[in-house]
């Protein structure tokens, strides 16, 4: 449910980010809200995983992801395009939730991290062709790809922070 509500609030923000980030920078929020944004991708992955208390090893790690995604913030010299780390990465985490959980009843989703990339993946192509035929929007296959580099960034981080509390 959650990935369907995300999805639902990606393509509609393909027809009111433009007036609405024009509104936040106006005002001076735009940089905080990106910055609620990213507590929003942390949160979401921290929600996931922290079930018990960490270990100092998987606390280490948790500071290497999150000094990954806060570097991106930074170098996206564009805050509209620092949308797609926002939205991306965390339709990816709510999907691959979504498959693990199946997998986990029904033994239905094979390989719940590479199903959630794909279908992530092909989420943000349907969003580019939206933008496409939007006036004053335009399709960018670059945004395709940093929406698939968002996706496989928040699965791969799921993914290690898991490993490591198995070794643990």
């Amino acid at each position: 449910m959650l990935s369907l509500v995300t999805v639902i609030a990606i393509y509609i923000s393909a027809f009111v980010s433009y007036p609405i980030a024009g509104f936040l920078r106006e005002r001076g929020l735009i940089e905080i809200t990106f910055f609620i944004g990213f507590i929003l991708i942390i949160s979401t992955i921290l929600t996931f995983q922290f079930k018990k208390r960490p270990h100092w090893q998987e606390i280490a790690v948790w500071i290497g992801i999150i000094s990954v995604y806060l570097m991106m913030f930074v170098r996206i010299e564009v805050p509209e395009e620092r949308t797609h780390i926002i939205e991306y990465s965390i339709l990816a985490l709510f999907i691959f939730e979504a498959c693990s959980e199946r997998m986990k009843q029904e033994k239905v989703v094979w390989k719940p991290a590479l199903y959630a990339l794909t279908l992530t993946s092909l989420l943000g192509v349907i969003d580019e062709c939206i933008q496409y035929m939007i006036p004053n929007r335009m399709f960018d296959i670059f945004d395709i790809l940093f929406n698939i580099f968002a996706a496989f960034m928040a699965i791969c981080s799921i993914i290690i922070i898991a490993w490591i509390k198995r070794k643990l």
